[in-house]
């Protein structure tokens, strides 16, 4: 086949780190997303409006703040990229129940189990940070992104600071995470790390996908928490919180 490759480039905040841009190579094309459908790249230019082709498949645009990469028109299968509110961009796998993703590996871990596996394609990580470090993109792999940026291996990530204890406003702040990550169902708890961790409500966007169907018709496949719900409670969050943590979060 013509082969798969997605990198992401984060970025380092002082307790924790995201996605800034995400690169998908399908054979020698590639694609770069940072969290803006009106400009992405693809192999280093600027994008045009429509008609956009990645290795013969086409990138479709849907709604306000989606991109999706169309593999298969007959199962359906495709690779998302999510404009998120809160400048985290989002990238989504979806086989459609085929074997297309079958035998891939990466930090997502094993397509079929979700396990942390290493490069071997045979040891199970157990630690997270280890693990991240093991996926660290190498000086023998080609760079997906236009620009180079530090560090690149054999220099590693610098991993953000440990949570140490808890901050002032924190009982107040779990309250408030827990309710907005309660659409995130076995990923809430990771939401609500993320949430607490930000001081971001908007962490907890959570993206809801409607069927391809819905996409053909020309509806926005991914909406977000209801803007007013979403207000609602970072109006709630921004009240409580006032004045009353001082960590400097960004370095």
């Amino acid at each position: 086949g013509l082969g798969l490759r997605v990198h992401i480039r984060t970025k380092r905040i002082k307790y924790y780190s995201y996605i800034e841009t995400i690169a998908l190579q399908i054979g020698s094309d590639v694609l770069e997303f940072n969290n803006d459908v009106d400009n992405y790249l693809i192999n280093g230019k600027k994008a045009e409006e429509s008609g956009n082709i990645v290795a013969g498949f086409e990138v479709r645009r849907f709604g306000k703040n989606a991109l999706s990469v169309r593999l298969d028109e007959k199962t359906k299968a495709h690779i998302d990229f999510y404009h998120r509110k809160n400048g985290f961009p989002f990238v989504k796998f979806d086989g459609k129940g085929t074997s297309l993703f079958e035998g891939s590996l990466g930090l997502l871990g094993d397509w079929s189990t979700g396990s942390m596996i290493g490069r071997d394609r045979s040891t199970e990580i157990k630690d997270a940070e280890e693990y991240a470090l093991e996926w660290q993109v190498r000086d023998t792999e080609p760079m997906l992104f236009s620009s180079a940026r530090y560090p690149q291996f054999p220099t590693v990530c610098t991993a953000p600071e440990k949570l140490l204890g808890k901050r002032l406003g924190d009982s107040h702040m779990k309250e408030a995470a827990e309710k907005a990550c309660a659409a995130w169902d076995e990923d809430k708890d990771d939401c609500i790390f993320d949430v607490m961790a930000t001081r971001d409500i908007l962490s907890a966007e959570a993206l809801v996908v409607h069927s391809d169907t819905d996409m053909e018709k020309g509806k926005n496949a991914p909406e977000p928490v209801p803007d007013n719900l979403l207000g609602k409670i970072k109006a709630s969050f921004q009240k409580t919180f006032k004045g009353a943590d001082a960590d400097p979060l960004v370095e």
